[in-house]
């Protein structure tokens, strides 16, 4: 830029520029001006969000770089954040996934557990303990309607007395009449008007069938 000095002060030379937005010619008398009107500056602040960083932002943008060492060293940072996060992502996934698994054995180590045992029976007994099981008899009494059990009760009686007493799962005599029926198919996960048979059908102890809850066990 051509500049003239006059002692101390320094003042820009009027140059003529081409305006950004319409391509018409001007005369400019500031350094930073881009635009020949105030329109069509106007129209370039209205649609600024369609392009990533204005023409007159750019200019600041750079200062700010220059004069600010914090700025540039906290980009770097998300830059890199940026692009491992693929791999940052799968390394978490694998965490989660070997958690789950510590888990899973917490639990049934916990579930075997006297402590267990007595919160699970007292909260039975509290209200809400009530409440959720009502709900559960219910959801189950409405999952039977859907589905036909086609097996006689002589049949069910020859699968029990063929157990002696004990649970095929956890082999502690029960008794056989302590046992109780469970599907091999879940109700739940049973298809509208599913035909179980006597072969769809297991008898187990009433821990065992709740633990299974709804998981497929064939004995």
């Amino acid at each position: 830029m051509d500049k003239i000095k006059q002692g101390e002060k320094v003042r820009f030379k009027p140059t003529i520029k081409q305006c950004v937005v319409c391509g018409s010619e001007f005369l400019s008398r500031k350094s930073n001006q881009i635009y020949c009107k105030q329109r069509c500056n106007g129209w370039a602040t209205y649609h600024r969000h369609k392009t990533s960083i204005s023409l007159v932002n750019k200019r600041r943008y750079h200062k700010e770089l220059k004069n600010n060492n914090n700025f540039l060293l906290k980009r770097k940072i998300y830059r890199k954040k940026y692009y491992h996060a693929e791999k940052n992502q799968e390394r978490i996934l694998i965490k989660r996934k070997e958690e789950k698994k510590i888990r899973k054995k917490w639990d049934k180590k916990y579930r075997m557990t006297d402590k267990c045992k007595t919160t699970q029976k007292k909260y039975n007994h509290t209200y809400k303990g009530k409440v959720c099981a009502y709900n559960q008899r219910m959801k189950r009494k409405d999952n039977l309607k859907k589905v036909v059990n086609h097996f006689s009760g002589l049949e069910w009686f020859l699968k029990v007395y063929k157990t002696h007493g004990f649970c095929p799962i956890c082999d502690k005599h029960i008794g056989v009449d302590n046992l109780t029926l469970d599907h091999i198919i879940p109700i739940s996960k049973a298809p509208n008007e599913f035909i179980y048979t006597i072969n769809d059908v297991q008898p187990l102890c009433k821990s065992c069938n709740s633990r299974k809850n709804n998981k497929m066990v064939v004995t």
